[in-house]
């Protein structure tokens, strides 16, 4: 499939994937075509059935282009450094610490939030899996080139 989507198609069909159990015949054939895909991807090795990962690595792809294709968004999930909320706390307590020294860290009310727009390195990228309960963070280096 080389047909390109935008990131809102991708999200949705991830709903409607998501609705039909991630069945890829009742997505494909409820939903349409881009919902088949979603429910056939959810299951390789790149998602391991993770709505989440695959929410935040189309949020991912979105912010890199307007509209892309499977490939392009699977080499966004290959990216994905499984990075969890506490540490990317101590990332930016590590990020704080070396550019303000003497900082008063604990001062800093959202520590992943602030990691997450100042503290990640220029190929890497970030993203909640939907629910603004998890965040994801993918290396995004090759795509970047």
């Amino acid at each position: 499939m080389n047909t390109k989507y935008s990131g809102t198609q991708w999200h949705d069909a991830l709903d409607d994937a998501t609705t039909h159990e991630f069945c890829e015949i009742d997505s494909r054939e409820r939903a349409g075509e881009l919902a088949g895909v979603v429910a056939e991807m959810y299951t390789e090795d790149e998602i391991r059935g993770d709505e989440g990962k695959f929410y935040a690595a189309i949020t991912v792809a979105a912010g890199l282009a307007e509209e892309f294709d499977r490939e392009f968004l699977t080499r966004v999930l290959l990216g994905n450094t499984q990075e969890l909320e506490d540490s990317m706390e101590k990332r930016a307590i590590k990020y704080i610490e070396e550019k303000w020294p003497g900082f008063p860290v604990r001062e800093v009310r959202y520590l992943s939030g602030f990691a997450m727009r100042h503290a990640l390195k220029d190929h890497e990228r970030s993203a909640y899996d939907g629910g603004s309960v998890l965040m994801y963070v993918f290396d995004v280096s090759e795509l970047l080139s």
